[in-house]
């Protein structure tokens, strides 16, 4: 399947993007069982759920796409960085991070910018996961090594994991993590 780049969890199921076999997502349950697998028309970056639609990271076209649960695109909006790598909801808002940018930014789902926040201590974010109140993320740049950030990307708790982190979801207890370490998604307690 080649390594898992981003991952989102329904309430019942994980949702994988793999790129190295097609432009997948793949549904998938906890346990890893297959449930079905949808072919999209672009390299696919992160993956995030807002309790009704997916909202997935367009690597080819710089877009951020809206998609229902059987993998249909509704629609789409650029966001403010060049390469959006990653991104997360945290209930009203989305949270996103691009390659090669050393900030996040956060937009409404009809795509307005609603704020910024630089990231000075990272040049390649690669994933992010809201937490109920504060994020996980982690960077290319600093691989395994992981970070808990407040909602202005201050830093505040930083550990090395042993472990280079594509995307990354929260369950409400565990975070799910695409593990391009070890080509697998981890299941990691709070940091």
């Amino acid at each position: 399947m080649g390594p898992p780049q981003g991952v989102a969890f329904d309430g019942k199921y994980l949702w994988v993007i793999r790129n190295l076999i097609g432009n997948n997502l793949w549904q998938v349950t906890t346990s890893g069982e297959i449930i079905r697998v949808f072919a999209l028309p672009f390299a696919l970056g992160g993956i995030t759920f807002d309790n009704e639609h997916f909202w997935i990271s367009d690597l080819t076209n710089a877009l951020i796409h809206m998609a229902d649960t059987d993998g249909n695109l509704l629609r789409n909006f650029a966001p403010p960085m060049t390469i959006p790598y990653d991104l997360t909801f945290d209930g009203e808002y989305l949270w996103i991070i691009g390659e090669t940018v050393d900030m996040i930014a956060q937009m409404d789902r009809e795509g307005n910018v609603i704020d910024t926040f630089p990231m000075p201590w990272t040049t390649s974010p690669n994933s992010i996961a809201f937490l109920g109140k504060d994020m996980f993320h982690s960077d290319y740049s600093l691989p395994q090594e992981a970070f808990i950030i407040d909602r202005q990307a201050r830093i505040l708790q930083r550990q090395v994991t042993g472990i280079t982190y594509g995307g990354a979801c929260f369950d409400g207890k565990d975070i799910w993590a695409a593990d391009s370490t070890n080509t697998l998604i981890s299941k990691l307690s709070l940091i």
